[in-house]
């Protein structure tokens, strides 16, 4: 079996570092144009650019018997048969502080993955995307490692 990498598994953490990365550098370079480049300019530049770089290399593949989730910081490489189980959560991670409070927008409408592995849970928040990207990616991932389709509870009102 080939490598497949999931469909969209990437984008929200594209669409993050985009929304983060594009207005410092943009009002940095408006309030520094009096004056002169120099190497404080590069250096200033340089995390920005890895983010967006990292952002770009991030994602769910699914590689014969192994799982790689690439992170921000990490890669998660997660063996099929010790996948128990596919869960999609609200979002909490590095983006919100790890909140989990119903007034974070980001834990209201964004979900994020969570594996579990030999008898611990997994939560993976470089997998932040829509609920439909993310039940998508977790129907994969789980008729990958054989899993039984999840029973789907109904959605309460305010959680749609």
């Amino acid at each position: 079996m080939g490598t497949k990498r999931l469909r969209g598994s990437r984008t929200g953490a594209v669409v993050a570092s985009i929304a983060i990365t594009l207005p410092l550098p943009l009002v940095f370079t408006v309030a520094s144009a009096p004056y002169s480049p120099g190497f404080g300019h590069v250096v200033f530049y340089v995390p920005f650019v890895f983010l967006t770089g990292r952002a770009l290399l991030m994602g769910i593949e699914l590689r014969g018997d192994r799982m790689i989730v690439h992170s921000w910081f990490r890669n998660h490489r997660i063996d099929k048969q010790a996948v128990h189980r596919v869960d999609v959560l609200p979002y909490s991670g590095l983006i919100n502080g790890r909140a989990q409070s119903g007034i974070d927008p980001l834990w209201q409408f964004c979900r994020m993955l969570g594996v579990r592995r030999a008898g611990r849970e997994l939560e993976l928040p470089a997998t932040i995307s829509s609920r439909k990207t993310a039940e998508r990616s977790a129907a994969v991932i789980r008729d990958w490692a054989g899993l039984a389709e999840r029973v789907k509870r109904p959605v309460p009102n305010h959680l749609r």
